[in-house]
């Protein structure tokens, strides 16, 4: 269990370590729900209850998972992200988080998030049960092929690093035109007669 685990710091708005673990937690999944060209929204969203997964779909789809792995990673993305959440309620309470209250609240988020969201056999239900209204069992079988050949293990391993990138990279963009966007907004304000307080 790691033990650099710290409690944010009290604030209204989300701590990057939360953010960083929110994003973790959206790249694994996205990952595992297959690149966007795959992810079309149904027209129908009715007919999504209609499909059964038989033995023979779960199968390939537990396959499907496991050709992409990390699933010990991803419990425990998921664990901190809710301990980390925990802990940043308590503390914008104004309850002094100690180290005996992270290791508590850690210890409760490992075994109740990290085991379940760490287990493949658990993630195939929850996943197969939403592909089988998607996706036929040649499509699943033909994107696991994909995720077992080199470039498709090289996509599995890169993306995390890529995610990071591309969210950096988004994050300096956006704090580049947030001086701009907020000279806008008060002109805008202002112009209306809107006054939003200060001097």
């Amino acid at each position: 269990m790691p033990s650099s685990f710290h409690p944010p710091a009290r604030s209204h708005s989300r701590p990057i370590r939360s953010w960083l673990a929110g994003l973790a937690i959206t790249g694994l999944l996205c990952a595992m729900t297959a690149p966007s060209a795959y992810a079309q929204a149904p027209e129908d969203p009715s007919a999504e209850s209609s499909a059964v997964v038989t033995p023979v779909y779960r199968e390939a789809m537990r396959s499907y998972l496991d050709s992409q792995g990390g699933f010990d990673t991803m419990g425990e993305q998921v664990a901190y992200g809710a301990a980390n959440e925990t802990l940043m309620a308590i503390s914008n309470s104004g309850v002094e988080v100690t180290e005996a209250m992270q290791q508590i609240v850690l210890e409760e988020a490992l075994e109740k998030y990290g085991k379940k969201f760490g287990d493949l056999d658990f993630l195939t239900d929850l996943w197969a049960a939403i592909y089988v209204n998607h996706f036929t069992l040649e499509e699943l079988n033909e994107m696991t092929d994909f995720f077992r050949s080199a470039v498709g293990q090289k996509s599995v391993e890169l993306f995390p690093l890529i995610n990071q990138q591309g969210m950096t990279a988004i994050q300096e963009v956006s704090f580049s035109l947030t001086p701009a966007f907020q000279l806008a907004v008060d002109a805008r304000l202002r112009e209306a007669g809107i006054s939003v307080g200060g001097p």
